[in-house]
């Protein structure tokens, strides 16, 4: 495995458990088996785009951090039949079953 590779993989896990971290409350199977080549396709474009390409340690680098997660987290939820509005829509139906403000 390469160097890039590894920080290519390295990416893509944090990634993955960002997304899960953001949606623990909900019951929801998020995971990397379900990739396909045109996923990996994607996730590797946003990766050299966003990663890559960027000067360490700029503000603009840790923006394309963050747009580099936001991108990859749409394709990671789309390659498992989830989207971030209806995750969002259960997230907040989630929170007003469990507020107590609402009993």
């Amino acid at each position: 495995m390469s160097y890039k590779q590894a920080d290519f993989n390295s990416w893509l896990l944090s990634v993955l458990q960002d997304l899960k971290g953001q949606y623990i409350n909900l019951d929801v199977c998020i995971t990397l088996n379900v990739l396909e080549k045109r996923h990996f396709a994607e996730l590797r474009t946003i990766f050299k785009r966003c990663i890559e390409s960027s000067s360490p340690g700029a503000k603009e680098a840790m923006q394309a951090y963050q747009d580099s997660f936001d991108e990859a987290k749409r394709v990671l939820l789309r390659a498992n039949n989830l989207s971030v509005s209806k995750l969002e829509w259960d997230l907040q139906m989630d929170h007003y079953m469990n507020s107590g403000k609402y009993d």
